[in-house]
């Protein structure tokens, strides 16, 4: 790229064109150059017949704008196309500045140059790059030892080899210095070892800046993933404490109704015990007339059933195995129950032969 920055500059030319530079470093460098340098340079790239897809039976001719200078005037075009066609475009004498990519093979390289050596002008050069390559996928050193023999040339030697060629008549004094400069071992040297510094210092650039981004990247991805952690963490804190909170709240309210029920047995344990009292009272056994009075007074459903099975016309009690034509209160005759409240137990009365059942239950009750 500092190579292509000053031939550039030394040229300045009128219009630039990349044979299967699409998108490629060469042609950004061009455009970077005439950018940076304020040129009123065209710069257009066209695509190779294999970019296209597999669309080697269609015809396409997209042209586009793709970059723009600082004033807004459009100096990049990308023509997507065969190079057949493409050559169409541009007029006799048009280009200062051919690029030929050097991933084709020799016969298409050969084939490219001498398709648009009319097309060239009288202060025109043209760049053929991978000229250091020398395997089965790539032949265009051959193409450039047949070349460098009819033009002045200049190759630089670092990296995958590139070779600028001047098939210009009139070209500028930079450029024509830098051709004389070739045919001379120490100053080719000093030349080449110049550019090859400054191109690896870029690349070193190049490198650090890229290593830089991917660790930002690297360290803004970690710092994501430790606050996302970070918050995952507190909210799992949080759940933990809920949850505490209320396993607590759960533990003092089994607390509270394990306590309430020990009272509750407590009060009644007491209220049995206050009640067995008072049954086993003297007070109690002296108000039990009284009770069974006021109890068939007031008709309450206990005594008149009681009374009602005491005189026969009541449905026996369960067991009960009394005759309906019985009445003679013998020992026969399964025991009447005793005049009682509902809540109070009854104990069978003894059977008296010849007494009134009214006499029996005052007796009863007395």
């Amino acid at each position: 790229m500092p190579f292509t920055f000053w031939l550039v500059k030394a040229l300045r030319p009128r219009s630039i064109v990349g044979l299967g530079a699409a998108g490629g470093v060469a042609h950004a460098a061009f455009c970077l150059a005439v950018e940076r340098l304020g040129l009123a340079s065209r710069c257009f790239a066209v695509e190779r017949a294999a970019e296209l897809g597999g669309r080697s039976q269609e015809t396409v001719t997209r042209i586009g704008v793709t970059r723009q200078d600082g004033r807004g005037r459009a100096f990049s075009t990308l023509l997507r196309m065969r190079p057949e066609e493409a050559r169409t475009h541009f007029d006799t004498g048009e280009i200062d500045l051919l690029q030929i990519d050097g991933t084709q093979d020799p016969d298409a390289v050969a084939g490219a140059f001498r398709l648009w050596q009319d097309a060239l002008s009288d202060r025109s050069v043209v760049m053929l790059h991978d000229t250091n390559l020398r395997d089965r996928r790539h032949g265009v050193w051959r193409v450039w030892r047949d070349l460098q023999a009819a033009h002045p040339h200049f190759r630089s030697l670092h990296g995958h080899g590139l070779g600028v060629l001047g098939t210009g008549r009139n070209l500028p004094a930079p450029v024509a210095a830098l051709f004389a400069a070739g045919t001379e071992p120490e100053d080719a040297f000093a030349i080449r070892r110049f550019f090859a510094a400054r191109g690896e210092a870029l690349r070193d650039r190049f490198l650090v800046r890229t290593l830089e981004a991917r660790l930002a990247d690297a360290e803004e991805t970690a710092f994501a993933e430790r606050d996302a952690a970070t918050t995952e963490r507190d909210e799992a804190r949080a759940r933990a404490q809920q949850a505490a909170a209320e396993r607590d709240r759960l533990a003092a309210e089994c607390a509270a109704a394990r306590a309430e029920r020990d009272a509750t047995l407590a009060d009644a344990q007491h209220a049995r015990a206050l009640r067995e009292a008072m049954v086993r009272s003297t007070s109690w056994r002296i108000t039990r007339p009284m009770r069974v009075a006021m109890g068939l007074a007031r008709r309450e459903p206990s005594y008149v059933a009681q009374m009602k099975r005491m005189f026969g016309r009541g449905v026996p009690a369960p067991g009960a195995l009394q005759s309906p034509q019985c009445r003679c209160w013998r020992r026969c005759c399964p025991p009447a129950p005793r005049l009682q409240p509902m809540h109070m137990p009854m104990s069978p009365p003894a059977c008296r032969r010849r007494s009134s059942p009214s006499r029996r239950l005052m007796r009863r009750a007395g």
